[in-house]
């Protein structure tokens, strides 16, 4: 697998690119629907504020509502290209440290970034993107996590087979096997499916207990179709 560092500078110098140079200025504000209340420039903010307040020690409530949100609504007055701006000026130091820390915080940087990618890209109708050398970063992150809340559950393991890989998330008797594309089991696992869209999959076995479970994030309400 691609090195974590380095996927997420491409990732990163991907995005930028693409949003300066190809994507005209009112777009900037297309709404995103996979982030309910955020734009485009919401999205790229949150991923710029996590680099920020990493490298300025803004740690308290890490994770929130409130210290995304922050994120946001600092920047949100800021030209696109300012915020990419900053981006481009702190990273660097950024991917430096994160070469330092361990495996799984790497990959969950690199599996937002991928998220936020598809995300936008989403929003602004571009399908591109989606075999990146970020993908299976992200899908093994999720996956990873996955496989913790099928055992504090206390369930059955859950076969996923994704384009032909085949994964078993847990120890003993699978419960369920789970059939989808790779594109369609990151976006669930990374929360961008409806519990109706997840029961809705090529399910071999009880679906019931996993479709809950499926999400890092919780199932969203409206379905998302991409």
């Amino acid at each position: 697998m691609a090195d974590a560092v380095v996927v997420y500078r491409e990732t990163r110098e991907r995005l930028s690119d693409y949003l300066v140079r190809e994507i005209d200025d009112e777009w900037w504000e297309a709404a995103v629907p996979a982030c309910p209340g955020w734009t485009v420039q919401d999205v790229v903010s949150h991923m710029v504020g996590i680099v920020a307040d990493i490298q300025d020690g803004r740690m308290e409530g890490v994770g929130s509502d409130e210290w995304t949100a922050f994120q946001v609504t600092a920047r949100r007055d800021l030209p696109l290209t300012e915020v990419i701006g900053e981006w481009s000026r702190r990273a660097p130091a950024f991917e430096e440290a994160v070469a330092a820390w361990p495996p799984a915080v790497a990959a969950q940087i690199v599996a937002d970034s991928a998220m936020h990618e598809l995300d936008i890209r989403n929003a602004l109708g571009d399908r591109s993107s989606r075999d990146t050398d970020a993908v299976p970063i992200a899908i093994d992150y999720y996956a990873h996590k996955l496989a913790d809340r099928i055992a504090e559950a206390g369930v059955a393991p859950l076969v996923v087979d994704y384009d032909g890989t085949v994964v078993t998330l847990g120890e003993g008797a699978p419960g369920a096997t789970l059939r989808t594309t790779r594109f369609e089991a990151l976006r669930a696992m990374g929360g961008r499916r409806s519990a109706a869209q997840v029961a809705a999959y090529d399910w071999e076995g009880d679906a019931a207990p996993y479709v809950a479970l499926i999400s890092s994030y919780g199932s969203r309400e409206e379905p998302l179709v991409e």
